[in-house]
C-alpha cells in the first residue's frame, strides 16, 4: 500500500491543481481512529481569506476553526454525500465525500466563500454576530472583521455544483486506486501464506525421502512421492491463478474432452490417494464429438481449478461411501450444458444464494477441515472466464445425511456451467 508521505504527496498535488484553477482553498480529510487527519497543499494556504485570517489570530479563534472543520467533515462522513456547509463564523464550504466501494473513504472541505443569495446572507450575518460574541473581539476588532467579510469570494450555487463535478470523480479515482493496492496487498499475504503451505510440505517429504531413503520401505516413498507431487500440483494452481490473464482471448473451434481428460490426468495422483473414480460422458454436437468456440488457454485454467476443486474438496478415503468426480455434458440451444459433480464437504446453500463462492480471495466455511489450503482466488477466476466467455456456471450443493464424526456432513455438489457454442459476432480476437 501507498505508505503515508506518498499518498500525502498525491492527494496535495491533485488537490494544488483544483485550488489553482478555481482561485479557492481546499481541504482532505481523512479518519484515522477517532481523529482526523487534515491534508492542505500550499496553495491553498495561500488563498485563505482575510476573514479568516483575522479569526485566526484571535485566542480562541484557530481552535474554534480547526474543530469546526473537523465537525463538517465528520458529518460529511455520516451523511455520505455532498452538502454545503458553513462555519461557526458564518463562512461556506461544499464538503464532498469520497466514496469507494460504498464506503466514505475521505472527504474534502472546499472553499471560503460567501453564497449569492438572499437566504444564505441572512445565515452568514446572524453566524457572523455570534461569532463576535463568542470570541469576545474588541469594538474595532469586529469593525475590521466586518470589512473583510465584505471581502469574502461569492460564489452561486450553479459555479459551486460545476466545482463540484470536475473535483470528485479524480479524487474519487485516486482513492479507488488506494483501494485496489490495498485489496492486492491482502490477496498477496494469502497467496503467500498459500505457497509457503505448501513449499513446506514439499521441503519436509524431500528432506525425509533424502535423509532415509535407505531405511524407507518402498510403500512410505511411494506414498512420501505422492506428497510431493499433490504439493507441486496444488501449487501450479496458485501460481496459475497469479498469472496475468489480461492477454487476449482467442477464440477457436476446440473439443471439449480434452480440456477434462488432462486435468484429470494433472490430479490423478491425488485423486488415486482418495479413492476417487472419474466418469465423462459427453453428449454428441451435431452428429459428432462436441467442438465449441473457446479460448482454451483461459478454459484450460478455468477446467484445472474446477477439477482440482472436485477433488480436493472430496471426502477422505477412509469415509465409507463411493468418491467420485462426474463431468457429464448436452447440447442446450445455442449452448453447450457441462456440469461437474463430487461427493464431498460441499457449499452452504448462504454461500451460493450470496454469490460469496465466486467472490475473490473468499474461502467457504465447510472447507476449512483435513489440512486442507486455498487462496480463495480459483472460483473467482473461473467465472471471470466463463463471463468473458459469454457463458454462465452456477452451483448447487446438498446435502446427502450420514454425517460423519470428522468430516462433517456430505453434499453431493455440482457446478454447471453454459457455453455458447459459437462466440457472439461482436467478438473479436484480440480484445482480451
Amino acid at each position: 500500500m501507498l505508505d503515508d508521505p506518498q499518498r500525502t504527496n498525491a492527494n496535495k498535488a491533485v488537490l494544488d491543481l483544483f485550488s489553482a484553477h478555481t482561485g479557492l482553498p481546499i481541504g482532505l480529510y481523512e479518519k484515522r481512529g477517532d481523529e482526523f487527519k487534515s491534508t492542505f497543499p500550499e496553495s491553498s494556504l495561500e488563498k485563505f481569506e482575510h476573514h479568516c485570517k483575522l479569526i485566526r489570530q484571535t485566542p480562541q479563534g484557530k481552535e474554534a476553526c480547526n474543530n469546526d472543520q473537523c465537525m463538517r467533515a465528520a458529518e460529511s462522513f455520516v451523511n455520505a454525500k455532498p452538502q454545503l456547509t458553513s462555519c461557526y463564523a458564518g463562512i461556506w464550504n461544499q464538503a464532498l465525500p469520497i466514496i469507494v466501494n460504498d464506503e466514505v473513504q475521505a472527504s474534502l472541505l472546499l472553499g471560503e466563500m460567501l453564497i449569492d443569495d438572499g437566504a444564505h446572507m441572512r445565515e452568514t450575518m446572524e453566524k457572523h454576530r455570534q461569532a463576535v460574541e463568542m470570541l469576545g473581539l474588541s469594538a474595532e476588532e469586529a469593525a475590521n472583521l466586518r470589512d473583510a467579510l465584505g471581502e469574502v469570494k461569492k460564489q452561486s450555487l450553479d459555479k459551486l455544483q460545476e466545482f463540484r463535478e470536475k473535483l470528485l470523480p479524480i479524487e474519487t479515482y485516486l482513492y479507488t486506486l488506494i483501494h485496489r493496492e490495498k485489496s492486492m496487498e491482502h490477496e498477496q499475504e494469502k497467496v503467500v501464506h498459500e505457497l509457503q503451505t505448501r513449499l513446506t510440505a514439499i521441503m519436509a517429504h524431500s528432506e525425509n525421502i533424502a535423509m532415509e531413503a535407505t531405511t524407507l520401505k518402498p510403500r512410505q516413498i511411494r506414498e512420501m512421492a505422492q506428497s510431493l507431487l499433490n504439493s507441486a500440483i496444488a501449487m501450479t494452481v496458485v501460481v496459475n491463478n497469479l498469472g496475468d490473464f489480461r492477454q487476449s482471448y482467442l477464440f477457436k473451434r476446440e473439443k471439449i474432452r480434452p480440456l477434462f481428460i488432462e486435468a484429470w490426468r494433472v490430479y490423478n495422483a491425488e485423486a488415486m490417494e482418495r479413492n476417487i473414480k472419474f466418469h465423462i460422458n459427453l453428449s454428441p454436437l451435431d452428429g459428432r464429438e462436441p467442438e465449441i468456440e473457446l479460448s482454451r488457454r483461459h478454459m484450460e485454467l478455468a477446467v484445472n481449478n474446477l477439477m482440482h476443486n472436485a477433488i480436493k474438496y472430496s471426502f477422505n478415503g477412509n469415509v465409507k461411501r463411493d468418491r467420485f468426480v462426474e463431468v457429464e455434458g448436452a447440447p442446450e440451444g445455442i449452448y453447450y450444458r457441462i456440469s461437474i459433480s463430487n461427493y464431498g464437504v460441499g457449499i452452504e446453500q448462504s454461500e451460493i444464494d450470496n454469490g460469496l463462492i465466486f467472490k475473490d480471495g473468499y474461502q467457504g466455511v465447510l472447507t476449512q477441515g483435513e489440512n486442507r489450503t486455498g487462496s480463495g482466488k480459483g472460483l473467482s477466476f473461473v467465472k471471470s472466464v466463463i463471463d468473458r466467455h459469454h457463458g454462465s456456471i452456477k452451483a448447487e450443493s446438498n446435502k446427502m445425511g450420514s454425517k460423519h464424526e470428522f468430516f462433517g456432513e456430505p453434499h453431493l455438489t455440482k457446478f454447471t456451467i453454459l457455453l455458447p457454442i459459437t462466440q457472439p459476432k461482436q467478438e473479436e480476437p484480440g480484445n482480451g
